[in-house]
């Protein structure tokens, strides 16, 4: 059995799927209980499960819905002229004799079929205006010449090749442009030697001329003739030889045929500072070396070379070394020496007076900045890994923190002081090693760590057993259980608990079963069944008002057929807490149908 609706059904713009109308054996006909907007499918009698007619009352009659409609013929009209669409049908809504008229176009926007009157001249065009026309103007051929070769004659729809030649390539291009390019030349060049003598000759361009191209036209070659030998210069050794106690000698020594003198110099060292060493003869080498015991009664100063002497040094002057010294001996200075201002790495190496102040000073060697934000230090260094593998650090370096952040794990504020407890290599920097002097403790906030007040009123002990540990007070609180009550648990802003008391068990209706038949009778009395009556003249639609006297208005309410129990769907609203509405598309018959309400 269908489901009975009595009022209009909105599917609020969705849609219906899988759905199928309702199938007859046969045309019902006009007449009584037809409506106009009825859908049916009427199966055919020799094929009912293959074929059938889709139709529709329109108040009248059935229209039948086949495919073909109600189109009873179709005319083709003569060619008309466009007046904006290329077909006119007539009637427009296309019942009944048809008839379909094409449109010429007639030329702008209105749209149409290409018209007759071209006469098969494929030298016409159809214009704008939707005429044939001949184009004005126009070429039927033209002639091609060059510098020589025949003379070639260009037709229409023909097209002309520019070609290169030697050394030119050609290339077409948008907007009807060809682009003629000289070709790269290569060259490819071949060489020898030749070593002339004296009186020998050679040859050599002198001049190159070329055209306005560029092309080489000419060229002049010049042979060249070297001079003869004459043999007048004089030559000269430099011997090296000993001279007298630590001294050595370079003699100029001439040869040749030419004018020349000989000449001597001579390399002299001093008992208490040079020493001059030789190894004689042509190319030989003389050496300038310290004295075994080094007195400089005036300045030394030494390169970046290291300096070692094997026995002693007195310097009563200024002495300046740019390595290292090494002194066998005693090394005696009369003034008190300066020492470099880089800090010592090893036992034996010597300090200034700026480090010892430094170390003994409390151990603490102040470093600089540092970014802990960053996690750099002013010369850009890592302290935590963060931004790189850490530094190596002394034992009593510090740095003073110039940017707030993190330091390791720890935050850290502007002015705090992080001295290194024990001496780290690099990359091996950790928060136990360091000491962290905070410079500016705060209140504490949601977001900083500082001090905090645990207060009595907010529920805390008054004391701490334990410093630093604040705990929650103790509370009293009364409470009397109840078998037909629950308790409700009050709580003040910080969750602790003020009080408990105790309120009635509610239970909902449908929470509960086994209904005894007290029960039963409560739980009838917060329903009813109504017969739904028409009441007075027939109209459509057709409202009924049930005052069912519930006092609430969050009931359900269903309604069946009275003789077949059948649930229908009229539309329901709910009036206020003691009624409700139902409405039917079409007026039934009195107490036909029930309504439940719950």
């Amino acid at each position: 059995m269908a489901i009975l609706f009595y009022d209009s059904i909105s599917l609020d713009a969705q849609e219906i799927q899988d759905v199928s109308l309702q199938k007859l054996g046969s045309d019902p006909g006009p007449g009584a209980g037809q409506y106009q907007g009825r859908i049916i499918f009427t199966q055919d009698s020799s094929n009912p499960t293959t074929k059938g007619t889709l139709s529709y009352f329109d108040g009248t009659d059935w229209i039948n819905l086949d495919g073909v409609g109600a189109v009873t013929s179709v005319t083709i009209a003569a060619t008309g002229t466009s007046t904006g669409t290329p077909f006119v049908i007539s009637p427009a809504g296309g019942t009944g004799a048809v008839t379909i008229q094409p449109m010429e176009y007639a030329g702008g926007n209105l749209v149409g079929f290409v018209p007759s009157g071209s006469g098969g001249d494929s030298s016409k065009f159809l214009n704008g205006s939707g005429g044939w026309t001949y184009p004005a103007g126009g070429m039927t051929s033209w002639d091609l010449a060059a510098d020589g070769g025949t003379t070639q004659t260009v037709g229409d729809g023909e097209t002309v090749d520019i070609a290169g030649g030697t050394k030119i390539t050609t290339a077409a291009s948008a907007t009807r442009t060809v682009t003629v390019t000289h070709d790269t030349t290569s060259r490819t060049d071949t060489s020898d030697a030749n070593s002339p003598g004296f009186g020998g000759n050679f040859t050599a361009f002198t001049s190159i001329t070329s055209d306005a191209t560029g092309h080489i036209t000419a060229g002049n070659l010049r042979t060249y003739t070297l001079p003869t030998y004459s043999d007048t210069d004089t030559t000269y050794t430099l011997p090296v030889s000993a001279g007298a106690s630590n001294d050595a000698d370079i003699t100029l020594t001439k040869g040749g045929t030419g004018a020349g003198s000989n000449s001597t110099v001579t390399f002299s060292g001093t008992s208490t500072g040079i020493a001059v060493t030789e190894s004689a003869g042509n190319n030989g080498t003389i050496t300038l070396g310290l004295q075994t015991n080094v007195s400089i009664t005036t300045s030394l100063t030494v390169g970046t070379g290291a300096t070692t002497l094997a026995g002693t040094l007195d310097v009563t002057g200024n002495t300046t070394f740019g390595a290292a010294l090494s002194v066998a001996g005693i090394a005696t200075f009369t003034e008190i020496p300066i020492i470099p201002s880089t800090l010592p790495t090893t036992d034996t190496q010597a300090a200034n007076k700026a480090y010892v102040d430094d170390v003994l000073t409390g151990g603490v060697v102040f470093q600089g900045g540092y970014n802990a934000n960053a996690d750099t230090t002013d010369d850009g260094d890592s302290l935590d890994g963060i931004s790189g593998s850490s530094i190596a650090v002394s034992r009593g370096w510090a740095y003073a923190v110039t940017t707030a952040g993190d330091f390791f794990t720890e935050p850290v504020e502007i002015g705090d002081l992080l001295i290194a407890n024990e001496d780290m290599t690099a990359g091996n920097s950790a928060l136990a090693k360091w000491s962290v002097l905070q410079n500016n403790v705060i209140k504490a906030t949601n977001t900083d760590y500082g001090i905090a007040k645990f207060l009595g009123a907010n529920g805390f002990e008054s004391t701490m057993s334990v410093a630093g540990q604040p705990k929650l007070a103790a509370q009293s609180v009364s409470y009397t259980p109840s078998a037909s009550q629950v308790p409700v648990i009050n709580t003040n802003t910080f969750g602790v608990v003020t009080g408990i008391t105790n309120t009635p068990i509610s239970i909902t209706a449908n929470a509960v079963s086994n209904f005894t038949a007290a029960t039963k009778t409560v739980v009838n009395s917060l329903r009813k069944a109504m017969l739904i009556p028409t009441g007075g003249v027939s109209t459509s639609p057709s409202t009924i008002t049930l005052d069912h006297e519930l006092n609430n208005a969050n009931l359900s309410v269903q309604v069946f057929e009275v003789s077949t129990g059948a649930t229908v769907y009229p539309q329901i609203e709910r009036v206020d807490d003691d009624s409700v509405n139902i409405t039917f598309a079409q007026t039934p018959a009195t107490n036909t149908f029930k309504a439940l309400i719950f």
